[in-house]
């Protein structure tokens, strides 16, 4: 039996057991949905959210849990290329964990704006927060300066950087032909899982600080959205490896034990993306979320300006010339 054989995509749907086929054609099912839950966000953000840049942002992040699901689906159907969209649907959560911080930012008018919030309501810089706080509550504290403001964000940013050097180190290793048990893949991914689990714990940093007031913008739910995802990403992944690989599971005669892994992995993926997707659906549309106005948007204005009074921020401030984030009225 080859337990290194990942077949071509002809072969492999060449012969499909009924379990696989039945899991193939429901992920396509799950898939068709989220794609319509998806539509319907899109369309209520294109309507009803009048600030641009907040649409933007808030687009990349509703249409995150489609996009993974797709990685997913493109892996099952072409086995070879499984650990490639794998990294790709990993990358973009990480990348949409950076979005939903810069984006909270954003709402503050800016690191300027945010830092006199956090400094009049009495907040600071805490790194003794989830997981940490159960273990190491004697770490220190930091003043919410601009500057420590802005290494919070670069430390979120290095999370989909790290991951796409580090895929790109793999590849070039696939290339050159090093073997798979090499201690170096094994080193790579402890990289890569390091940098992901610091880019979680900066975000628990910033929803801590911010938690209480981010609720009624219900800014939380997408915070705890692309988090869960990324964390439900990396280790169901580490857990299906290793349960598949301990009692050599799935249908070794077809593929060897890490693609039935993976694809019994990517299944599962797109059944949560669906669940996280429909989460965001209930609780970031109109009616429920600040991000969006009341009324289908015909003109330009600043929204911002609302929120900085519920916030008991000065009003037109920002940061800095480059850092503009206001809108004119027309």
């Amino acid at each position: 039996m080859n337990l290194t054989f990942v077949p071509l995509a002809a072969h492999f749907w060449g012969g499909l057991p009924p379990l696989i086929l039945s899991l193939q054609i429901s992920s396509y099912v799950l898939l068709f949905i989220l794609f319509c839950v998806t539509l319907k966000m899109m369309r209520d953000a294109n309507l009803y959210v009048e600030d641009d840049m907040l649409r933007r942002d808030l687009c990349v992040l509703l249409a995150t849990p489609f996009i993974v699901a797709t990685t997913c689906v493109i892996g099952n159907a072409f086995p070879r290329c499984g650990e490639l969209m794998y990294a790709v649907g990993l990358t973009y959560l990480m990348g949409a964990l950076f979005r939903v911080v810069d984006l909270v930012y954003k709402l503050f008018g800016g690191r300027q704006s945010f830092s006199r919030w956090l400094t009049a309501n009495g907040k600071r810089i805490s790194f003794a927060t989830t997981p940490m706080c159960c273990c190491c509550k004697c770490l220190p504290e930091a003043e919410p300066t601009p500057r420590n403001l802005q290494r919070l964000l670069w430390f979120v940013w290095q999370s989909p950087t790290c991951r796409v050097l580090v895929q790109l180190a793999i590849i070039i290793l696939v290339l050159e032909g090093v073997p798979d048990g090499s201690t170096v893949y094994r080193i790579l991914d402890g990289v890569a899982s390091i940098s992901a689990l610091i880019g979680v714990y900066i975000t628990h940093i910033m929803l801590n600080m911010t938690q209480d007031y981010l609720e009624k913008f219900n800014m939380v739910i997408l915070f705890k959205c692309v988090d869960f995802g990324q964390l439900f990403f990396t280790l169901l992944k580490l857990i299906c490896d290793s349960v598949f690989k301990h009692w050599n599971l799935g249908y070794t005669e077809l593929m060897s034990v890490e693609a039935n892994s993976l694809f019994f992995f990517n299944v599962f993926a797109v059944a949560i993306c669906l669940i996280l997707a429909t989460v965001q659906a209930l609780r970031i549309r109109p009616g429920k979320c600040a991000l969006y106005d009341t009324k289908i948007a015909g003109r330009h204005v600043s929204i911002r300006r609302k929120w900085r009074k519920e916030f008991g921020l000065p009003d037109g401030v920002e940061s800095d010339p480059d850092e503009t984030f206001e809108l004119t009225a027309l």
